[in-house]
């Protein structure tokens, strides 16, 4: 246990938000932002993020992970220039891989039929590095 907070779980990420970071979120409230997991999976949000980015509230299972919503091609507002695009799929791939979770449970692009060529992320997903 490190500042009362109990060891993670191998394998297991937590949805849960701490309060220290909703004091944080509550300060903000004049920012649009999200609170992701270390998966990418979508915990929290605010007004101001809903409609910039549009309202998740409809969205379940996979659909809450942003990182299976990129490289499935799914519709988004944001947008990326190459490079910027690039940088955001190795980010992403990255957290991904150091989220905690066994290896087979990182989604990837070939998790899902018909995604392949939707983006190029089977170079960020294969390999052992």
């Amino acid at each position: 246990m490190l500042s009362g907070q109990a060891s993670p779980t191998a394998g297991h990420v937590s949805p849960h938000i701490p309060p220290s970071v909703q004091r944080l979120l509550d300060q903000l409230r004049n920012t649009p932002l999200s609170v992701h997991d270390s998966a990418w999976n979508l915990i929290s949000w605010n007004p101001l993020w809903a409609a910039l980015i549009g309202d998740p509230s409809a969205w379940r299972g996979k659909e809450r992970n942003i990182a299976w919503r990129h490289f499935a091609g799914l519709p988004s507002r944001v947008t990326h220039t190459p490079e910027q695009q690039a940088r955001f799929e190795t980010a992403l791939v990255s957290d991904l891989r150091s989220s905690g979770l066994p290896r087979s449970r990182v989604p990837t692009q070939r998790d899902e039929p018909g995604v392949c060529g939707a983006h190029d992320a089977p170079r960020h997903t294969t390999g052992g590095r």
